[in-house]
């Protein structure tokens, strides 16, 4: 029943993967379960066996052995449960708070409310522009060959002896307004006639500091890009070209001319973003009956790796329902066999005046250490564990804060003195002379 939750979810994370269970025929599934079951039977059958065993019968007839007391390997197993209900509950509220990061995370360039279009072929640009600008709702568009998380290039860059590799984009006009890419110094490109086309290059923050430039510094510097040389015109804010699973790379950007664009790039406004995209659906259609719709989200570049956040997130938190629900059980155990043991200790001391805070104090005490040890120990586990899972997928991330520890603290704390609490309140229900007349 779990999985029936759990594979679609962690499917989810991987395109063209499809995880399926078959159970009935995986034999060797099925032999290793009943091994399982089996083998778990045994073990927990075994060790009050074995316990049982070491006293003595006659001692036992006199009545010198009692049970009860004390256990410290239960209790190490209590204390491993909520230290899993701890690690489990830190990691989906960790990836939780990641989603929240990555959608307000500032990627350099403003993603939202941006749709883009492979054109057909370059002759068939213009035609596309024309009609979609008679549409309501453009805020601009601008036409490029290579585009931010969708298509660049890795181009070899020369400069005063260094050589370095960069993600490489030819664009065209209004594109870093479409964009509303940032220039920390110097100018866009002029497209007038042929303006920068061939001349001019943008290059990032990244870019300038592996040359050993800063923002300054690089404006007029020569590049060789390929076998072409350029002049740093202006040089751009950082800015992260897909998801977050990568890290700020180096970019340069030169102007191209409009025969060789392959994408049209228009940005909306938000309220109209949908409606543009349905009425671009119907322009398609008229201008390119034969070819079909090409056009796609700008934030589809980045959605994959919030998709993976949530999916991960969502199997934790079904994963720290499972765990808190694991220790409850625990703690409901070993709560109701104490009970069992002082129920008699309880009803005298409830005759001789003793109030429920005291009754309370004498049968949580002993569970208190066994509480903050495991809270510790799982607090820590899932910090280093969240923060080592996340920063193996997402190169930047939101990491694990503080508050997170305290909300799963104050999370598995209440559930555990909840089920405490209950099963106390029902002990103290019981009336004390039924309890002084047992044996």
């Amino acid at each position: 029943l779990i999985n029936l939750w759990w594979l679609p979810e962690f499917s989810s994370m991987f395109r063209f993967v499809t995880v399926t269970a078959d159970y009935l025929h995986d034999y060797t599934l099925l032999a290793l379960l009943a091994v399982v079951v089996i083998g778990v039977t045994l073990l927990a059958g075994a060790y009050p066996a074995f316990y049982i065993s070491r006293f003595n019968a006659s001692n036992i007839f006199r009545g010198a052995v009692k049970f009860g007391g004390r256990n410290l390997f239960s209790r190490v197993l209590l204390g491993l449960q909520i230290a899993i209900s701890f690690i489990t509950v830190i990691a989906s509220l960790a990836f939780y708070r990641n989603a929240d990061f990555q959608k307000n995370y500032d990627y350099g360039f403003n993603k939202n409310a941006i749709i883009g279009f492979h054109i057909p072929s370059a002759n068939d640009y213009h035609a596309l522009r024309n009609e979609l600008a008679k549409l309501d709702g453009i805020e601009s568009m601008a036409g490029t060959r290579q585009h931010i998380g969708f298509w660049h290039r890795t181009a070899s860059l020369e400069s005063e002896g260094k050589k370095k590799e960069s993600q490489y984009l030819e664009t065209g006009e209004q594109y870093l307004a479409t964009m509303q890419l940032k220039l920390v110094t110097g100018r866009d490109f002029n497209t007038e006639g042929n303006g920068d086309i061939g001349k001019s290059v943008l290059i990032n923050q990244h870019l300038a500091f592996q040359f050993g430039w800063n923002e300054n510094e690089a404006l007029g510097k020569q590049i060789k890009i390929d076998t072409v040389m350029c002049t740093v015109t202006g040089v751009l804010k950082d800015f992260i070209s897909g998801g977050l699973y990568q890290s700020v790379e180096p970019f340069a950007i030169r102007v191209t001319d409009p025969s060789q664009y392959a994408q049209l790039i228009v940005r909306a406004r938000p309220e109209a973003l949908t409606n543009v995209y349905n009425q671009a659906k119907t322009t398609w259609a008229k201008l390119f009956p034969l070819k079909p719709f090409s056009g796609y989200y700008q934030n589809e570049a980045s959605a994959d790796s919030l998709a993976t956040n949530n999916s991960i997130a969502s199997i934790f938190l079904g994963f720290a329902f499972i765990a808190m629900l694991l220790s409850a059980t625990g703690f409901f155990a070993l709560i109701s066999l104490t009970l069992l043991k002082k129920m008699r200790e309880i009803a005298i001391r409830k005759v001789v005046g003793a109030g429920t805070k005291h009754i309370y104090t004498l049968i949580v005490k002993g569970y208190v250490p066994v509480f903050l040890l495991a809270a510790a120990v799982g607090c820590y586990a899932g910090y280093v564990l969240a923060k080592l899972l996340m920063d193996m997928i997402f190169i930047i991330n939101a990491g694990v804060d503080i508050i997170s520890l305290w909300i799963s603290f104050a999370v598995v704390f209440i559930i555990t003195a909840a089920v405490i609490g209950a099963r106390i309140r029902s002990a103290l229900n019981t009336k004390v002379s039924e309890v002084l007349k047992k044996d």
